[in-house]
């Protein structure tokens, strides 16, 4: 749901974000994702560059490679 009130589709790629690392060299941020093995990187604007979750758990969810 977001700020007014509006139901949301399901977003498989979504994440469940519980830490946050920001790279001093370039701004770029690293969030991991609370229920699952994932880690996701950010540039300094919040655009994702990268998604890495194990192998065999992106199979096994169906979800797109990185």
């Amino acid at each position: 749901m977001d700020l007014l009130g509006t139901v949301l589709p399901l977003d498989p790629l979504g994440g469940d974000f519980e830490g946050l690392v920001v790279d001093p060299a370039d701004g770029s941020f690293w969030m991991c994702d609370e229920y699952r093995p994932a880690l996701y990187h950010f540039d300094a604007t919040g655009t994702l560059i990268q998604r890495y979750v194990r192998w065999r758990l992106r199979r096994r969810r169906s979800l797109p490679p990185r």
